[in-house]
């Protein structure tokens, strides 16, 4: 606040009069921009609000500026109280304006957004100053009154100025080293440097003459240097993407083309980049979707042109344009790639629902011969080239006819393929759907694709089961809504694909007018990244009512349950059963011998089921390698229908094992429809997945509700990822030659808030059915590096490790390891103190991608342990192809019936068999002093199990690293 120190209230000097008109034209000025800013508008909606109360409240600041002059001078007389609180309340709007003002730039800067971290740090001048203007009430550490009315300075007086103006100079500060590095206009540049040194020059003014408002002036003026400057940018960027526009572009581009002579050793290229297949991104996933993409793409672009000094616009619609300046030992292809990595990486930040791709067309620039619209016409020509050249590629068809008189329409029966599309949903299907794989939300797509859908379905944060879920509940459906629910949940679906491409659900939907619908659910992966899920919903009545299969010539799902439904009429007490067949590693026979042969292979199977058939027994083949018998109890078993099957394919033309699994329902249940019958028996033969040894189980009571209450889970999961239900405990691990505690397992427990507290296999398998663990597990080690953090904050000294647990999805996972990488810096962990745990079971896949992804944490510092060695049929190949840096052997490797010592001879071989490896071991599941003995004599000295310790929570486990106590067994 300017002071005028000891002039008295006698009369009102010039200088007293220049400081009220100085005030007055501030508050006009500000009007004037607040008019026009307010009219005009911003390129972005945060900028415009931060702007227009930066305004606002410094005109208010000049209000009690002015208000404070008058009463000083006796102008108005006024109560020393009031003068105190009018004081107070300019340096408190002042300082409000300079954080909005702050807020504006960092928005103009670099699109912050306002979190509530960044918002607490922001605003913590402010508070501070809220803070001391309260005490100097009571201390004068401020300011104070005498007993005259005098305005005396107290010992802190200047930190009012400083806190309420310093966000004005770090954000103008801020705002010129970005332009600086950004590489604007010359005029932007010194328009930035003025806003950058303008609050420096008045902050000294103000020292010198304490007489002036200088401080409100300054700031006054910056606010208007922003504003016109602002104008200057509506005119000159594009407010989409927020680069340059078209002839900014070129006003740039010229310049760059005319400074090009007078450096030395540079070559000049010109690059048009244009977004592969826009227009189907536009048609099949909407607009808005569409905007997101050319936002990824420049933000990507502008973000290389910074790193290279680089000059990028948008040319128009879906293209862009760059300009670049390199050495002439530098290679143009470095450059495209590390554009590509760009945009791939911002793409899927973005969580971009389609595949980004460019084609790119490069012009080198020879000065003496080509001009800017030369290089223009060669990019463009040789972009469109690289466009071509893909669509051969892909073996797109080109449409050949015989041209016309110009302006002659070409209609040589050839229709374009989003018309053919629109035809082919509106006649066929209800609609169409996209699924995402790893959330479960619905995609936004086409009105006209979603189609008759979009009666039932809604696009925000409700996942696909859940409106599943509700909208079975208010439809009559056979089979029963729960039963529905399961087989055409997400995790099911999934499963699905996994056996086969395309995953089929069929049902009844009755109407309260007593009419029936037959629907069926066709799923499928959208694209090879398999991250999206394409889902039609496509009205079979007519289809239905034949009763025949296509493929098959046999019954189809309706005929099949038709006839199963008049023979319960017909049989009333009669006991009976249902079996579903389900062909092994059928997938691979499309793979291998093709899709013909494979539903050749389908067919023959149909003819031999219908062998068997009769009045009593009959088959049906339902869908994929998926086929279903319904038979009286006399006729033959499940054990003699599998050893028949197997005997009859065993010499059929594949050089592929045929075998088959069966599910049995043999209940009987008076009040269970004829498809509920057939779900049962599918959950039975659904719980022979990964037993080599059985091919038939039989329905118990209990597998459905189980099931339900398995959905029930999966339901909960993202609920308790935000409330926190999931816990993480740890199991120590010990150096058991000397006793010392050196680290822990992180393992994970679920608090239900219904079932209480659940253990890792409770739930576990369910989420990596339904690709829910990468969450759950992105979720675990950010609490696990939380916790790390504290423990370093208490003792530095300490060197702290923990294991954690990945499954085989999380490496393939984009945003889980972006997750993983986020957690450790935030938290400050050394990766080499985070132990990553992967299941042998992952490298016995010998993926490429799986040792690609573990190499690349290697490289960044982590610790990769192979988990579980030993309880499975361990791949050897993996330690020979993978470095891991320690295995970790599993004591169920000893079986109880180890009577003549083999197990000990193999796992003593595989601790000598590390030892030369130079890997180190550990021992998991250790439960007894005898094998913790037998261990170190075999030279494995770390190890983990009850015999230690069960696992603990986290508070627990605080406790016995602060107390530094030995643990039970080495007391």
């Amino acid at each position: 606040m300017p002071e005028f120190g000891r002039l008295g209230y006698e009369a009102v000097t010039m200088a007293e009069l220049l400081y009220s008109e100085i005030n007055l034209l501030c508050i006009m000025m500000l009007a004037a921009i607040f008019i026009s800013a307010w009219q005009v508008g911003f390129d972005a909606s945060a900028k415009k609000f931060n702007f227009l109360l930066a305004v606002v409240l410094l005109a208010v600041a000049n209000l009690f500026d002015l208000l404070w002059n008058l009463g000083y001078t006796g102008g108005i007389a006024m109560p020393t109280t009031l003068r105190w609180l009018i004081n107070c309340a300019y340096f408190l709007t002042f300082g409000a304006a300079a954080l909005a003002w702050f807020w504006y730039l960092e928005v103009s800067r670099s699109g912050a957004r306002a979190t509530k971290r960044n918002v607490f740090l922001s605003a913590l001048p402010l508070l501070l100053l809220l803070g001391l203007l309260i005490l100097t009430r009571f201390n004068g550490c401020l300011f104070s009154f005498d007993a005259e009315g005098n305005y005396q300075r107290g010992p802190l007086f200047y930190f009012q100025h400083i806190l309420s103006y310093g966000c004005v100079v770090i954000g103008a500060a801020r705002q010129f080293m970005y332009i600086r590095r950004r590489g604007g206009r010359r005029d932007e540049k010194v328009v930035g440097l003025l806003i950058a040194i303008l609050p420096f020059l008045f902050a000294l003014l103000q020292i010198l003459f304490q007489n002036l408002p200088i401080l409100s002036v300054g700031a006054s003026v910056s606010l208007l240097l922003v504003f016109t400057n602002s104008l200057e940018s509506m005119v000159s960027v594009d407010p989409l993407t927020g680069i340059c526009n078209r002839r900014e572009f070129f006003r740039r581009a010229e310049a760059a083309l005319g400074s090009l002579n007078t450096r030395r050793g540079k070559e000049l290229y010109f690059l048009f980049v244009d977004v592969d297949s826009f227009k189907q991104i536009n048609d099949v996933f909407g607009h808005d979707n569409g905007d997101r993409v050319l936002r990824a793409v420049a933000g990507a672009i502008r973000s290389v042109c910074e790193k290279t000094g680089g000059l990028c616009g948008r040319y128009g619609g879906d293209e862009f344009a760059i300009v670049q300046t390199l050495y002439q030992t530098e290679d143009i292809s470095v450059f495209l790639r590390m554009l590509n990595d760009f945009v791939e990486k911002r793409c899927t930040a973005e969580k971009l629902r389609c595949h980004v791709g460019l084609s790119i067309g490069v012009a080198k620039y020879h000065p003496a011969e080509e001009s800017l619209e030369d290089l223009i016409a060669v990019a463009d020509a040789k972009m469109y080239e690289v466009k071509e050249s893909r669509r051969r590629a892909a073996g797109e068809r080109k449409t050949i006819g015989v041209s016309g008189e110009p302006g002659e329409k070409n209609l040589s029966g050839w229709i374009a393929q989003n018309e053919l599309l629109n035809r082919l949903l509106l006649e066929h299907f209800d609609g169409a759907l996209l699924i995402d794989r790893e959330t479960g939300s619905l995609a936004k797509v086409n009105d006209e694709i979603v189609g008759k859908l979009s009666e039932f379905v809604r696009f925000d944060d409700t996942p696909y089961d859940a409106q599943l879920t509700e909208l079975t509940g208010r439809v009559t459906t056979e089979p029963e809504p729960e039963v529905l629910c399961g087989v055409a949940a997400l995790s099911a679906v999934i499963s699905g694909l996994e056996e086969q491409p395309i995953y089929t659900v069929e049902f009844r939907l009755k109407k309260p007018n007593g009419t029936q619908h037959y629907q069926r659910l066709t799923y499928r992966y959208f694209d090879e990244k398999r991250a999206l899920i394409l889902l039609l919903c496509e009205d079979i009545s007519t289809t239905a009512q034949s009763e025949r299969d296509i493929l098959t010539g046999g019954y189809n799902f309706n005929g099949f349950h038709n006839h199963v439904r008049e023979w319960l009429r017909k049989n009333p007490g009669r006991k009976y059963r249902m079996q579903r067949y389900n062909i092994d590693r059928f997938r691979d026979i499309n793979g291998i011998y093709g899709h013909e042969a494979g539903n050749q292979f389908l067919r023959d199977i149909a003819k031999y089921m219908k062998r068997y058939d009769s009045e009593n027994s009959f088959s049906a083949h339902l869908s994929g390698d998926h086929f279903v018998r319904f038979c009286s109890e006399e006729s033959a078993s499940a054990e003699q229908c599998y050893e028949e099957f197997v005997h009859n394919f065993s010499s059929y033309k594949f050089h592929i094992p045929i075998n088959l699994h069966i599910g049995v329902y043999d209940l009987c249940e008076p009040d269970c429809d004829t498809v509920t019958m057939s779900y049962k028996a599918l959950l039975a033969m659904q719980s022979l997945k990964g037993d080599m040894r059985r091919h038939i189980a039989y329905y118990e009571k209990g597998m459905l509700k189980a099931e339900q209450r398995q959905r029930e889970l999966l339901g909960g999961v993202e609920r308790a990822i935000r409330e926190g239900e999931f816990e993480v405990w740890f199991q120590p691990q010990v150096d058991y030659e000397n006793g010392s505690l050196f680290g822990a397992e992180a393992l994970v427990r679920w608090r239900h808030p219904e079932h209480g507290l659940l253990a890792p296999d409770a739930f576990i398998p369910l989420l990596e059915k339904s690709n829910y663990v990468s969450a759950v597990d992105a979720y675990v080690i950010e609490r696990t590096c939380r916790f790390m953090r504290h423990m370093l904050e208490l003792f530095p000294e300490r060197k702290m490790q923990v294991s954690v647990n990945l499954s085989r999805l999380d490496l393939g996972n984009a945003n889980f390891l972006s997750a993983l990488e986020r957690a450790v810096a935030e938290n400050g962990i050394p990766p080499e103190d985070l132990h990553l745990e992967i299941t042998e079971s992952a490298y016995a896949e010998n993926d490429k991608t799986l040792l690609r992804d573990i190499e690349a944490l290697k490289k960044k510092g982590y610790f990769i342990e192979m988990d579980d060695f030993g309880a499975g049929y361990s791949s050897l190949n993996a330690l020979k192809d993978i470095r891991v840096d320690k295995l970790k052997l599993d004591m169920k490797f000893i079986s109880e019936d180890d009577e003549d010592g083999r197990g000990k001879i193999i796992l003593s071989s595989i601790v000598n068999m590390t030892r030369k490896l130079g890997i180190r071991v550990i021992a998991e599941g250790v439960e007894t002093k005898e094998q913790a003995e037998m261990l170190r004599s075999f030279g494995c000295r770390q190890m983990q199990g009850y015999y230690f310790s069960r696992p603990i929570p986290e508070a627990e486990y605080e406790t016995l690293l602060t107390k530094r106590e030995a643990l039970p067994c080495f007391r």
